[in-house]
Protein backbone atom coordinates (compact mmCIF):
# COMPACT_ATOMS: atom_id res chain seq x y z
CA UNK A 1 0.00 0.00 0.00
CA UNK A 2 1.41 3.39 -0.96
CA UNK A 3 1.64 6.30 1.47
CA UNK A 4 -1.12 8.06 -0.47
CA UNK A 5 -3.38 5.03 -0.01
CA UNK A 6 -2.48 4.88 3.68
CA UNK A 7 -3.41 8.55 4.11
CA UNK A 8 -6.75 7.95 2.38
CA UNK A 9 -7.38 4.92 4.61
CA UNK A 10 -6.46 6.73 7.84
CA UNK A 11 -8.49 9.79 6.84
CA UNK A 12 -11.69 7.73 7.01
CA UNK A 13 -11.53 7.73 10.82
CA UNK A 14 -13.05 11.15 11.51
CA UNK A 15 -15.80 10.62 8.92
CA UNK A 16 -16.64 7.25 10.44
CA UNK A 17 -16.88 8.79 13.91
CA UNK A 18 -19.25 11.49 12.61
CA UNK A 19 -21.35 8.83 10.87
CA UNK A 20 -21.34 6.69 14.03
CA UNK A 21 -22.50 9.62 16.18
CA UNK A 22 -25.30 10.46 13.72
CA UNK A 23 -26.58 6.88 13.62
CA UNK A 24 -26.26 6.59 17.41
CA UNK A 25 -28.42 9.68 17.89
CA UNK A 26 -31.10 8.26 15.57
CA UNK A 27 -30.85 4.93 17.40
CA UNK A 28 -31.38 6.60 20.79
CA UNK A 29 -34.43 8.52 19.55
CA UNK A 30 -36.03 5.38 18.12
CA UNK A 31 -35.20 3.33 21.20
CA UNK A 32 -36.71 6.02 23.41
CA UNK A 33 -39.91 5.91 21.30
CA UNK A 34 -40.10 2.15 21.79
CA UNK A 35 -39.45 2.27 25.54
CA UNK A 36 -41.73 5.25 26.17
CA UNK A 37 -44.40 5.08 23.44
CA UNK A 38 -46.91 7.89 23.07
CA UNK A 39 -50.49 7.03 24.08
CA UNK A 40 -51.55 7.01 20.42
CA UNK A 41 -48.95 4.37 19.43
CA UNK A 42 -50.41 1.17 18.06
CA UNK A 43 -49.87 -1.90 20.26
CA UNK A 44 -48.14 -4.98 18.82
CA UNK A 45 -50.57 -7.71 17.83
CA UNK A 46 -50.39 -11.01 16.05
CA UNK A 47 -53.23 -10.15 13.75
CA UNK A 48 -52.62 -8.68 10.33
CA UNK A 49 -53.08 -4.94 10.20
CA UNK A 50 -55.79 -3.35 8.11
CA UNK A 51 -55.33 -0.33 5.92
CA UNK A 52 -52.23 1.79 6.30
CA UNK A 53 -49.62 -0.95 6.07
CA UNK A 54 -47.79 -2.69 8.85
CA UNK A 55 -47.47 -2.05 12.53
CA UNK A 56 -45.47 1.14 13.21
CA UNK A 57 -43.90 -0.26 16.39
CA UNK A 58 -42.66 -3.32 14.52
CA UNK A 59 -41.24 -1.09 11.80
CA UNK A 60 -39.39 1.01 14.39
CA UNK A 61 -38.18 -2.13 16.15
CA UNK A 62 -36.69 -3.50 12.90
CA UNK A 63 -35.14 -0.10 12.20
CA UNK A 64 -33.51 -0.18 15.66
CA UNK A 65 -32.08 -3.63 14.90
CA UNK A 66 -30.77 -2.38 11.55
CA UNK A 67 -29.15 0.63 13.21
CA UNK A 68 -27.51 -1.65 15.81
CA UNK A 69 -25.93 -3.62 12.98
CA UNK A 70 -24.75 -0.44 11.29
CA UNK A 71 -23.22 0.82 14.54
CA UNK A 72 -21.39 -2.47 15.07
CA UNK A 73 -20.01 -2.39 11.51
CA UNK A 74 -18.79 1.19 11.81
CA UNK A 75 -17.21 0.43 15.17
CA UNK A 76 -15.29 -2.48 13.58
CA UNK A 77 -14.01 -0.19 10.83
CA UNK A 78 -12.92 2.41 13.39
CA UNK A 79 -11.00 -0.23 15.36
CA UNK A 80 -9.35 -1.50 12.16
CA UNK A 81 -7.98 1.99 11.55
CA UNK A 82 -6.93 2.48 15.17
CA UNK A 83 -5.06 -0.83 15.60
CA UNK A 84 -2.18 -0.19 13.14
CA UNK A 85 -1.58 3.22 14.71
CA UNK A 86 -1.38 1.63 18.16
CA UNK A 87 1.04 -0.97 16.83
CA UNK A 88 3.66 1.62 15.85
CA UNK A 89 6.74 1.36 18.06
CA UNK A 90 7.68 5.05 18.02
CA UNK A 91 5.48 7.10 20.37
CA UNK A 92 6.05 10.33 18.42
CA UNK A 93 4.93 8.67 15.19
CA UNK A 94 1.83 7.32 16.97
CA UNK A 95 1.13 10.78 18.36
CA UNK A 96 1.45 12.53 15.00
CA UNK A 97 -0.88 10.02 13.31
CA UNK A 98 -3.38 10.26 16.16
CA UNK A 99 -3.39 14.04 16.15
CA UNK A 100 -3.78 14.16 12.38
CA UNK A 101 -6.18 11.30 11.62
CA UNK A 102 -7.97 10.56 14.89
CA UNK A 103 -8.29 14.11 16.25
CA UNK A 104 -8.33 15.72 12.80
CA UNK A 105 -5.97 18.55 13.74
CA UNK A 106 -4.36 20.78 11.12
CA UNK A 107 -0.57 20.61 10.71
CA UNK A 108 -0.02 23.94 12.48
CA UNK A 109 -1.66 22.69 15.69
CA UNK A 110 0.17 19.38 15.49
CA UNK A 111 3.50 21.22 15.27
CA UNK A 112 2.63 23.27 18.35
CA UNK A 113 1.40 20.25 20.31
CA UNK A 114 4.50 18.15 19.71
CA UNK A 115 6.87 21.15 19.81
CA UNK A 116 8.53 20.41 16.48
CA UNK A 117 9.02 22.56 13.43
CA UNK A 118 6.85 22.07 10.35
CA UNK A 119 9.53 20.22 8.35
CA UNK A 120 10.41 17.86 11.18
CA UNK A 121 6.73 17.14 11.89
CA UNK A 122 6.22 16.15 8.25
CA UNK A 123 9.34 13.98 8.36
CA UNK A 124 7.92 12.16 11.41
CA UNK A 125 4.62 11.78 9.54
CA UNK A 126 6.39 10.31 6.49
CA UNK A 127 8.32 7.88 8.69
CA UNK A 128 5.11 6.87 10.44
CA UNK A 129 3.44 6.19 7.10
CA UNK A 130 6.41 4.06 6.04
CA UNK A 131 6.33 2.12 9.33
CA UNK A 132 2.59 1.59 9.71
CA UNK A 133 1.35 -1.80 8.61
CA UNK A 134 -2.12 -1.62 7.08
CA UNK A 135 -3.59 -4.77 5.60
Amino acid sequence: MTNKEKIKYLSQYTKLVIEYDHILETYKVLLNKLVFPSPKTQVLSHTPSGEGGGNPIEAEYFRVITLEGMLAEIKKRIVLIDEPINALEDSTERLVLRLRYIDGLPWEKICVKISYEWTWTHRIHSNALENIKIE
